[in-house]
């Protein structure tokens, strides 16, 4: 499935059309009920740098709304929060040395964290769609 893209001044961002978005700009890529969760191409090339990675750790439960972990950049710390209730199952052991890849590969490599849902069907409605986070982003772009 080919992304969406958008382009404002010199910046191209692309936003993938296979997973649901939160308005902080995390990705969700389901599974039946592993998510698979990361931030867009926009979050990562909007913020800077990713210098610092940390989220909370495997076997962690949390409500829709908690905070799943922190990403610092060279310009701001990002809080973000878990668009789903469930328990933590994986997190990227990537993060911990090259915090980078969620710079180059947002949508491949650079994933956060694998989340087991539980009151997915229901809270999955509350996700925006690639094209309606892609109009929402690119006016957050033009914004600054």
């Amino acid at each position: 499935m080919e992304p969406l893209t958008f382009t404002v001044d010199k910046f191209t961002f692309r936003i993938a059309a296979d997973r649901g978005y939160t308005v902080g700009g995390l990705w969700v890529l389901a599974d039946g009920d592993r998510l698979r969760m990361g931030v867009s191409d926009f979050v990562q090339g909007h913020s800077g740098d990713v210098t610092f990675v940390e989220m909370r750790p495997a076997g962690t439960a949390l409500e829709r709304g908690e905070p799943l972990g922190q990403l610092e950049t060279i310009k701001v710390t990002l809080e973000l929060l878990s668009p789903a209730t469930g328990r933590i199952v994986a997190v990227n052991p990537r993060l911990e040395t090259a915090a980078e890849i969620v710079n180059e590969d947002p949508y491949g490599e650079g994933w956060l964290l694998e989340l087991d849902a539980t009151a997915w069907p229901g809270e999955r409605d509350d996700l925006l769609s690639p094209e309606a986070y892609c109009d929402l982003a690119r006016a957050q772009a033009e914004e600054h």
